[in-house]
């Protein structure tokens, strides 16, 4: 004699159990912005010492090419202008140097 099955409806599950599904997901969640927050939270230092040394290096710069600029304009001084040069040979001798018929004066 063969056995006749009968369609029996599945047992209604708990409260609990239905809630297993959204309360992985809400922790696959939370994994996944920790591995996110793992991985580029020494990226953004990084990215962050990084921007910190191209202002400073900017700043440094800017420095440079203003003397650059000022020190292409005493070039141009000294091989265009006789009296910037002498005035700078006077300065920078040990002993005061005058023309004919000068007067040096000197403060102490």
């Amino acid at each position: 004699m063969r056995s006749q099955m009968t369609y029996q409806p599945a047992p209604e599950l708990g409260v609990a159990w239905r809630m297993v599904p959204r309360f992985l997901s809400v922790l696959i969640l939370v994994v996944a912005v920790i591995i996110v927050v793992a991985v580029f939270r020494p990226l953004t230092a990084r990215h962050k010492a990084l921007e910190e040394r191209l202002a400073e290096l900017k700043s440094t710069r800017s420095a440079l090419q203003q003397k650059k600029g000022d020190l292409k304009n005493k070039l141009g001084w000294i091989k265009h202008d006789a009296g910037y040069l002498e005035v700078m040979a006077r300065d920078r001798m040990p002993t005061p140097v005058s023309r004919v018929g000068e007067q040096v004066i000197q403060f102490k």
